[in-house]
């Protein structure tokens, strides 16, 4: 079954709407021939579960590099010893 209208089903069960063919043809970003909608309809109409399941799953998003995290413990080092130095000046112009 297409992905678009894969993504057309989810949307219009998740919001509660009843699937028709007026509704998933709107919901669809693109054009799509009449046989294919009735199809993925009475797919859906016969086992929703099984229609949605056919749905990618989302991506993870990766976890943090070490670099990344070397990189963000450096500039939290940097930014308190910026901010205790801040301070320092703002002590002495007081």
């Amino acid at each position: 079954m297409n992905q678009d209208i894969l993504l057309a089903l989810a949307k219009l069960h998740h919001q509660g709407h009843e699937v028709t063919l007026a509704r998933l043809k709107g919901a669809a970003t693109g054009r799509h021939p009449m046989p294919a909608l009735i199809q993925a309809i009475k797919a859906y109409q016969a086992d929703p579960q099984a229609v949605l399941a056919q749905l990618p799953l989302p991506e993870t998003p990766p976890s943090p590099a070490p670099q990344q995290e070397d990189r963000l413990a450096q500039l939290e080092r940097q930014v308190a010893l910026l901010s205790a130095r801040l301070e320092a000046l703002e002590a002495k112009l007081r």
